[in-house]
């Protein structure tokens, strides 16, 4: 936790129940990773890259995504409770399983 993960590669990675909470992953490639019920409540994921990443049932809580880029991304059950979601696509989409309240 509250690891400094800033522009790290996770490309293609299984981070699939992992514990991120508060972890700075500024710039961080996760371009098809599977983050899979991971934990990433208020962890800085801004400018990063989660094209076709698989974020089912993982926890976003305050997380800061703005301007990440989440083209393709699954996101069934994903919490996104008071996530940071500005210059994204998912900042103008809305809530689509009850579950997401963004904060902008």
């Amino acid at each position: 936790m509250q690891a400094d993960l800033r522009n790290a590669n996770f490309e293609g990675a299984n981070l699939t129940d992992a514990i991120l909470m508060y972890a700075e992953m500024k710039g961080c490639n996760l371009t098809g990773a599977d983050l899979t019920r991971t934990n990433l409540m208020w962890a800085n994921l801004q400018d990063s890259n989660l094209t076709g990443c698989k974020l089912s049932k993982t926890v976003l809580v305050q997380a800061n995504l703005m301007h990440a880029k989440l083209e393709n991304v699954y996101k069934n059950g994903a919490y996104l409770k008071f996530a940071k979601l500005k210059g994204t696509l998912w900042e103008t989409q809305g809530a689509e399983d009850g579950k997401t309240h963004p904060q902008k």
